[in-house]
C-alpha cells in the first residue's frame, strides 16, 4: 500500500474546488451526528444520499436488510461510538447497499468521519498506482488497511500544517476530519491526473 503522508504532502497542488461538493458533505455528516437513536429509516435515507454521490443508482436489497436488520443497525450504532469494524463486520453492509463496499465506506463515513474514510477507485488508484485491476475495492480488509494507513499519517509530526492548507484552500467554513482532508486531496490529485492523460 503507497499512502504515506511524504507522497501526499509532494503531491499536494492548487485544485478547483467543487462547492457543490463541498457544501451537501457536511449535510450529510450533520445528519447522523445529530441523531442520538439511528433506525431503520436514517440508514435508509443515509444509503440513498450517499449514491447521491455516485454515478450509480442504489439497489436497495430490503429483504436482506429485513432479515439482518438487528445486526446491521448494531454495527451502525458501533461506528458511530468509535469502534473500527471488523471485516466480517463490514462485509455484512455490502450485500444490503448495491454488493458495494464503495457505498458501505461512504455510508461509515458520514456515521462517523473521524474513525471512517472514504474508499473509491480514486483512493484505491492513488494508493495501488500500478494496479490495473481495481478487483481488491472490495476488500474489506484492503479497506481497513487504509483506514490504518489515513490514521498513521494523522499522527505525522507535520501533519496539522497539512491539514490547515487543505482547510485552507477549500475555503471551508466547517470543519472536517482529518480523514476527509487527506481523500479531498487524493481526490484532487487523481482528478487533475486524468486531466492531464
Amino acid at each position: 500500500m503507497n499512502l504515506e503522508f511524504e507522497n501526499l504532502k509532494n503531491d499536494n497542488k492548487r485544485f478547483e474546488p467543487n462547492q457543490s461538493y463541498l457544501d451537501s458533505y457536511i449535510e450529510f455528516v450533520k445528519f447522523f451526528k445529530n441523531k442520538d437513536e439511528i433506525y431503520k429509516e436514517d440508514f435508509i435515507i443515509g444509503c440513498h444520499f450517499v449514491y447521491g454521490w455516485m454515478p450509480t443508482i442504489l439497489y436497495f436489497d430490503f429483504a436482506k436488510f429485513d432479515n439482518r436488520l438487528n445486526f446491521i443497525l448494531s454495527y451502525v450504532y458501533q461506528a458511530k461510538g468509535g469502534t473500527i469494524l471488523k471485516p466480517e463486520e463490514i462485509a455484512e453492509f455490502i450485500p444490503i447497499i448495491n454488493n458495494s463496499l464503495v457505498g458501505t465506506s461512504k455510508l461509515l463515513h458520514f456515521i462517523n468521519p473521524e474513525k471512517y474514510g472514504i474508499w473509491d477507485s480514486n483512493i484505491f488508484h492513488y494508493i495501488f498506482p500500478n494496479k490495473k485491476s481495481i478487483a481488491g475495492i472490495k476488500k474489506p480488509e484492503l479497506y481497513l488497511e487504509y483506514l490504518e494507513a489515513l490514521r498513521k499519517i494523522t499522527l505525522h509530526n507535520d501533519f496539522d500544517n497539512l491539514y490547515f492548507k487543505i482547510i485552507e484552500f477549500f475555503n471551508l467554513d466547517y470543519e472536517i476530519s482529518r480523514f476527509r482532508a487527506i481523500e479531498s486531496l487524493i481526490f484532487e490529485i487523481m482528478k487533475n491526473r486524468k486531466i492531464k492523460s
